[in-house]
């Protein structure tokens, strides 16, 4: 869960259009995999989808220590 805001303004020509609106809370879900090829080094997927086109695809190397 999480809460997106933002804001921009414009002065110059045709600065007749209408602004957009920003703002709301974010409601994902995620979910994702994780393969260790050695005790200490693995690949990792991630999928989330949520509120606001919010959409992600992630692909990452996590390390142990």
């Amino acid at each position: 869960m999480g809460y997106d805001f933002g804001s921009w303004s414009y002065d110059g020509p045709d600065s007749g259009f209408l602004e957009p609106t920003y703002g709301g809370f974010i409601l994902t879900v995620n979910g994702g995999a994780r393969y260790w090829f050695s005790p200490t080094i693995a690949v990792t997927a991630r999928l989330g989808f949520g509120s606001l086109s919010y959409g992600a695809l992630e692909f990452g190397v996590d390390f142990k220590l």
